[in-house]
Order: structure tokens, then C-alpha cells, then sequence
């Protein structure tokens, strides 16, 4: 056995951008992509290269921002959102009210 599956069996690995061994918690999950499961450099190397281009170049930094905003305004509930999340909730609570009351009376209650 090689060293670098001795590494592997053990739960480490070499990072070749800083060439310092370290455990496989220090790299971020790759999800399986052609068969890796982990990154190969380890995730404070990954990280500097990150901020690095992020601000010396211009057009990956707007293409960043645009993504970030686009993540972001999914997450953001809109008022209208939230009247018809509501309303959902209200018409349910009205329609199963007998059931619900039914259950607590017969101490299956969640408290």
C-alpha cells in the first residue's frame, strides 16, 4: 500500500497547494464528483484562492454578487407570501378544527 492510501485509510491527506498533511475534516465534501468525495486542496487554501480572485477580478466578483443576490431573494418571504402562507393555514385549522380539538382531548397532544 502506498503512502498516500495509508494516508487516506487513516483520515488524512495531503494538500498539494500547501503541501501540509492534515485530517480530511480540513477539506470540504466534493459531493461525489467523479468519484472524489473530498476537494484536493484542503478548505483554508480553497478559501484564500476564493478571496483572492474575488477581489482581483472584477467580472467573477459581479457574477458572485449577482448569484448572492438571486440566493438571497428565494429565501426572502414577500408579504404576499406570507398573507397566502397564513390564509393556507387559517382555512386548514377551520376545516380540521373538530379533529384537532379531538386529539387533545385524548391527550395526544404534542406539549
Amino acid at each position: 500500500m502506498n503512502d498516500k492510501k495509508l494516508l487516506q485509510a487513516i483520515g488524512y491527506r495531503d494538500c498539494p497547494h500547501c503541501g501540509v498533511t492534515k485530517p480530511l475534516n480540513e477539506f470540504s465534501v466534493n459531493g461525489y464528483k467523479n468519484g472524489k468525495p473530498y476537494y484536493s486542496i484542503c478548505k483554508l487554501c480553497r478559501n484564500e484562492k476564493r478571496h483572492t480572485r474575488y477581489h482581483s477580478d472584477e467580472n467573477y466578483r459581479e457574477k458572485q454578487k449577482e448569484a448572492n443576490r438571486k440566493y438571497l431573494s428565494k429565501l426572502v418571504e414577500t408579504e404576499e407570501h406570507k398573507k397566502a402562507r397564513l390564509e393556507k393555514k387559517r382555512i386548514y385549522y377551520q376545516n380540521n378544527l373538530a379533529s384537532l380539538k379531538g386529539s387533545n382531548q385524548n391527550g395526544n397532544s404534542n406539549e
